[in-house]
């Protein structure tokens, strides 16, 4: 039973990582031959660079990464249209599909006409190699015997990835749309959000520093990461040599991989370990090999190498986040892209090794593991401002427990700097004190003296505005700050207290306690209460400093205790 539980979350991946090969396989299949399409005659007539024509097949590729010897180059072919079952509609528009190509420049033409070319015939400064090629054919040039010539410039490797195929425009454009996001309008959508991602991340992390922050290490992975996937772009005309394009990419791709690594264990909390020295210090010497060759195809056989050295870097944080994959929603999100890369990075190795003329998806796999790093930090960004308004929540609920009063609810003497502080005046200071309120308590008991407080304060919050100040500065005294209040109101005000205070009566339940002060009505005996009443007045635009603050709370006071002499009381 221990064993079934302790195996199932290896049963998930594990079903998780043939979904992964499956979806792979899905997406690769649209690169294929479609149904009613006009294919071309399995062999073509090759022409490599400095040696005489040969038969080969449809789907060939040469590449300096291989046994054999490349030829830098144009290579030249003619392809033959096998005849069609349908025939040839001579008032339609046909489309000639590439589904994928290796090259830096195509040229197409058919029977002397040209269909067009991609990429830097003159210079070879261009990247095409990853995205569909459509040809349009206008209406007559189309015949049942037609040859195709096709010239494809090779700067390090050439190729025909998938067959080609004719197709009517009206019947292929859905094929080609989907083909089109796949290959090109994908890759720059996801570069794009990389890099805003990346750079978002790194303004985040920013705000930690100068301590070093992971979400700045791995905010400028992702800016490298978007970069460096420029490799999957078209670009018809490089700003700077084809050389110098793929030195950059190559070094991008190096030094994302130690930003990756030192961002992840700073971000998950664990130290560099022996295996992150030396990861780190294989990519920098890759990074730092790449600028040595003089040659694109020097270059390219030495990437084909370094490139290995990154895989164990993906196998090591798979193995960190699956065994913390419960510390968090955010791991297992980012267990799922790692894994996405594992599978794309390895799909490639191995695709590149059995079948070299073969689609490539690993640039999907470092978009979709950069995707999930940053739902990653988003997950983690989430859980620490969770945890801040915890804790911020806990911090203002102490301050307004220090600063109010348990019994009443209004503030106490510590609210008393901080609402001097906000005052502008004028404004009006008046201070209530019960009178007789020891008698109270040592006749009728504390709980009665308790309500008869309560209740003093629910007729000052009725006289007074909702945006005054109550405190209870004593025992039995209280305090009323008034903001822009004129002074002649203040004995206005004062009087209506005054008035609401003797209407208000408070209820004893206790009849045994009664004496001469206890007016009965039925079996609710009730009494009554008074306050001596204090004011003064702030007539000045300027805030008080805190001596003339002190001044106005004793002059109020002194008139409360006069007030308190009064005969009447």
């Amino acid at each position: 039973m221990g064993f079934a539980v302790k195996g199932r979350p290896v049963l998930l991946y594990s079903l998780l990582v043939v979904a992964l090969v499956l979806a792979i396989r899905a997406c690769t299949a649209g690169y294929g031959l479609p149904s009613g399409a006009m294919a071309f005659s399995p062999a073509i007539d090759l022409f490599v660079p400095g040696e005489s024509g040969l038969a080969e097949a449809i789907e060939w590729y040469r590449g300096c990464n291989r046994g054999d010897a490349f030829r830098p180059g144009v290579y030249r072919m003619s392809l033959h249209l096998e005849p069609p079952r349908g025939g040839i509609d001579p008032e339609a528009w046909y489309v000639l599909v590439f589904p994928g190509i290796n090259g830096a420049a195509i040229r197409i033409s058919l029977e002397g006409t040209s269909l067009g070319s991609q990429g830097d015939f003159a210079h070879g400064q261009s990247t095409i190699w990853n995205s569909v090629k459509a040809f349009q054919i206008p209406p007559g040039v189309l015949h049942q015997d037609s040859t195709i010539e096709l010239e494809i410039l090779g700067a390090y490797e050439a190729g025909i990835i998938k067959q080609p195929y004719i197709m009517e425009r009206a019947a292929v454009w859905g094929r080609l749309a989907y083909l089109g996001f796949v290959s090109e309008q994908a890759v720059w959508l996801l570069c794009g959000a990389i890099l805003v991602m990346g750079l978002a991340i790194m303004a985040i992390g920013y705000s930690s520093l100068p301590r070093l922050d992971g979400r700045v290490v791995l905010g400028l992975a992702a800016v490298c990461t978007a970069f460096f996937l420029a490799d999957f772009l078209t670009f018809e005309y490089l700003p700077l040599t084809l050389l110098g394009f793929k030195k950059l990419v190559v070094i991008l791709r190096h030094l994302a991989s130690i930003l990756f690594i030192l961002g992840f264990l700073r971000l998950l909390g664990r130290r560099l370990d022996w295996f992150a020295k030396v990861f780190s210090v294989v990519q920098l010497a890759c990074a730092l090999a790449a600028l040595l060759p003089a040659t694109v195809t020097g270059l390219k056989v030495m990437y084909t190498y370094t490139y290995m050295t990154i895989l164990p870097f993906q196998f090591y944080l798979l193995y960190l986040l699956y065994h913390t994959r419960r510390e968090g929603p955010g791991r297992r999100l980012l267990l799922v892209g790692v894994s996405v890369g594992v599978v794309a990075a390895m799909h490639d190795i191995l695709i590149a090794l059995l079948v070299p003329n073969s689609i490539l998806i690993s640039h999907f796999g470092f978009m979709i593991l950069t995707l999930a790093i940053t739902a990653f930090v988003v997950s983690d960004i989430i859980q620490n401002y969770r945890q801040l308004v915890v804790e911020q929540n806990r911090a203002n609920a102490y301050r307004e427990a220090s600063l109010h009063d348990p019994l009443t609810g209004v503030f106490n003497r510590g609210i008393l700097p901080l609402v001097r502080e906000s005052l502008r005046g004028p404004f009006a200071i008046l201070i209530a004190d019960l009178d007789n309120f020891k008698t109270i308590n040592d006749r009728y008991g504390h709980p009665v003296g308790d309500r008869v407080l309560m209740d003093m304060v629910s007729v000052m919050a009725r006289v007074f505005r909702r945006g005054d100040y109550l405190v209870r500065t004593g025992g039995d005294e209280f305090l009323a700050i008034l903001p822009a209040c004129p002074v002649v109101v203040i004995d206005e005000l004062r009087t209506k207290l005054e008035e609401e205070l003797s209407r208000s009566r408070i209820m004893v339940h206790d009849v045994n306690s009664l004496s001469g002060c206890v007016e009965a009505t039925g079996v609710d005996p009730v009494i009554g209460y008074s306050a001596s009443i204090g004011a003064a007045h702030y007539p000045d635009p300027t805030p008080p400093d805190p001596e003339r603050f002190e001044s106005l709370m004793a002059e109020a006071d002194r008139k409360l205790y006069e007030d308190k002499r009064n005969p009447r009381r």
